[in-house]
């Protein structure tokens, strides 16, 4: 040969180089192209293949038996380099790609690797009502596969006791009062202001329209659309149980009316309170309530007020000792006070002081009865010079049916869940429990009842997924594991003069379960009516151990 198959050609087969550390070794010497392209390839010096000066082969590379021969090699040594990389490669663990080939290099070390661990759950069982069934180890439960799979076979772990009841509606405690956010301070003074009033100094400042809440604010639900609250008023947020707590006053900022979420009409309230609110405030044991009367004080000459004494215009004697009554001025924060004692008193209309029939001049005496309120705590004295302006409101009505606010998705707080149904929890002691969102979605936990309405969540998962109330709790929990038991299978005979005896099992492979931080078989062996013990290997073991 005088000149290269193609000019891409070489005589030479560059031999890999492997540094330390790598995670894949380079054993190939070439490929079929390398060597066929070498053995095409004339050497240094060699221009032709002749015997005594007489050229025995040339070829033009088409259909020559030669070439086909130098294939041939070219293919064979393709193959053998490629295996002789996978087997360099597989001989240490670094580069080892296949399992079986970690377990060959492990196994002259006497390790044992870890196996497969069987999945492990829990079901929720559902009875018929009034039967208490115990359930034994080993029940089987089979899976619904989906289309394609095949189903999958899991035992009961241990004896079960399940009974009713079986599945209890339950949701977090439900709340009344919704945080409305606000506008920060800082943004309040991005707005212009303007004075209301010199002499006081108040400030006041123009919002945009429609969506200005201020800071602290709470919101409620009113069942329907209540068109006779509008914002500025002022309406008492008290507990149903008038024995306990006192009112609170709520200063209405929005009122809007719209559809509720399951049907019908709701309205939405936005206020500010006089304190803060009491923790477990719900629309069973709260109600919220509007003033239907009003009234104004003593006008005719100064002394309205004197201390806690404060004299009306006239008669009112709905008032009585115990009511609560709101007072109100423009530019004044509204008062919240409840009337100690009531009493009548008669002033001269005409006169210029308390004294009820002194006449004053030509003026006739004009007696004006009127009723005089004594209150547990003091007006300010600021109001005193403001009498003419104040309007006393009282006879508190209910302003309309309260309704609790909508759930919220829920992600492991509060941990006390509630009974929405007739259904008590039944009792249980830090127990594995089942629940299960409305959604279908669920966690696994431990509950604690004292057989009540009430329930209190321990052993959540880290972190909780979000679910949504309202929640199904199922407390008849059945402990289950991937697979089917082989009972009394008979391994063989042993022979005491054989020290290494292995046998084979019919059915695999072996399920192994988590056990704390480490795994067991669920292999139980009996020779010669003894059970044996599973060990991990038998170093140190005695001749006699009865383990395997």
């Amino acid at each position: 040969m005088t000149e290269p198959i193609c000019p891409c050609d070489g005589p030479h087969i560059i031999a890999p180089s492997n540094l330390p550390g790598l995670s894949h070794i380079a054993y190939r010497a070439g490929t079929f192209a390398d060597f066929r392209r070498a053995v095409l390839t004339p050497s240094a010096g060699e221009h032709s293949l002749s015997l005594n000066g007489v050229p025995v082969w040339r070829t033009d590379g088409a259909g020559d038996l030669g070439v086909m021969v130098a294939e041939w090699f070219a293919y064979i040594a393709d193959i053998l380099t490629f295996y002789n990389e996978r087997i360099a490669n597989a001989a240490y663990l670094r580069t080892a790609e296949l399992p079986e080939s970690v377990n060959h290099l492990i196994a002259l070390l006497g390790y044992r690797p870890r196996p497969a661990i069987g999945a492990a759950g829990v079901l929720a069982a559902l009875v018929t009502p009034g039967q208490v069934t115990l359930l034994p180890k080993g029940l089987r439960f089979q899976s619904k596969p989906a289309p394609g799979q095949a189903p999958q076979i899991f035992e009961l772990s241990r004896d079960t006791l399940i009974g009713p009841p079986d599945q209890i509606p339950a949701a977090p405690p439900p709340v009344l009062l919704a945080e409305t956010p606000g506008v920060s301070p800082w943004v309040r003074r991005s707005f212009a202001y303007r004075a209301i009033s010199r002499s006081s100094l108040d400030l006041g400042w123009i919002a945009p329209i429609g969506w200005w809440v201020p800071e602290g604010s709470h919101g409620l639900l009113l069942q329907g659309a209540i068109t006779d609250i509008d914002p500025g008023a002022l309406l008492l947020l008290r507990p149903r149980d008038r024995s306990i707590g006192q009112p609170l006053l709520a200063t209405v900022q929005k009122a809007s009316a719209g559809p509720a979420p399951g049907g019908g009409q709701q309205t939405t309230l936005s206020f500010t309170l006089s304190d803060t609110p009491p923790d477990g405030l719900t629309a069973a044991n709260t109600t919220l309530e509007k003033s239907s009367q009003t009234g104004s004080l003593w006008s005719l000459f100064s002394g309205a007020i004197s201390g806690a004494h404060v004299h009306m215009a006239g008669l009112t004697r709905q008032i009585r000792p115990g009511d609560w009554l709101v007072f109100s001025a423009p530019g004044r924060t509204a008062l919240l006070e409840q009337v100690a004692s009531t009493s009548e008193a008669i002033w001269d209309a005409n006169g210029t002081t308390a004294a009820p029939t002194v006449p004053d001049g030509d003026k006739p005496a004009v007696p004006m009865p009127h009723t005089v309120l004594t209150l547990d705590d003091a007006l300010p004295s600021g109001w005193n010079s403001i009498a003419g302006s104040i309007t006393v409101s009282f006879g508190w009505r209910q302003a309309g049916t309260l309704k609790d606010q909508p759930f919220a998705s829920w992600k492991g707080t509060p941990t006390a869940l509630a009974g929405t149904g007739t259904q008590a929890f039944p009792q249980l002691l830090d127990q594995p429990i089942l629940l299960q969102d409305q959604a279908g979605n669920g966690i696994e936990a431990n509950g604690s009842s004292g057989g009540d309405a009430s329930l209190t969540l321990a052993e959540l998962p880290d972190p909780v997924p979000s679910l949504q109330p309202p929640f199904t709790v199922l407390p008849n929990v059945l402990p289950v594991s991937r697979g089917k038991t082989v009972a009394n299978e008979t391994l063989g005979s042993g022979d005491a003069a054989n020290p290494a005896q292995s046998f084979r099992l019919s059915q695999s492979p072996v399920t192994y379960l988590q056990q704390g931080s480490s795994w067991a078989s669920t292999i139980s062996l009996t020779v010669g009516g003894q059970a044996w013990t599973e060990v991990a290997n038998f170093y140190g073991q005695p001749p006699d151990a009865m383990v395997f």
